[in-house]
């Protein structure tokens, strides 16, 4: 994955979790992890800022680990 600076962290999951949904559509993928579609929606689009709890039941569903999540990051 490279290492990846000055990068906001919200930013690292809205492109790893677009990389994981695929073809899948936001509704779809929302409702694998257990939120809603706008949610979702805005943590793609890089405007939520989660929870520990969110971050946490998104890792499960999942099956990673919040390292695997975010990669390589300075």
């Amino acid at each position: 994955m490279g290492h990846r600076r000055n990068t906001h962290l919200r930013d690292i999951l809205a492109d790893e979790l677009r990389r994981r949904r695929g073809e899948r559509s936001q509704r779809q993928f929302a409702l694998q992890l257990g939120i809603g579609r706008s949610t979702y929606n805005r943590i793609e689009m890089g405007e939520e800022n989660l929870t520990l709890n969110t971050l946490d039941t998104i890792c499960k569903r999942l099956g990673i680990s919040i390292g695997q999540l975010f990669g390589d990051v300075e």
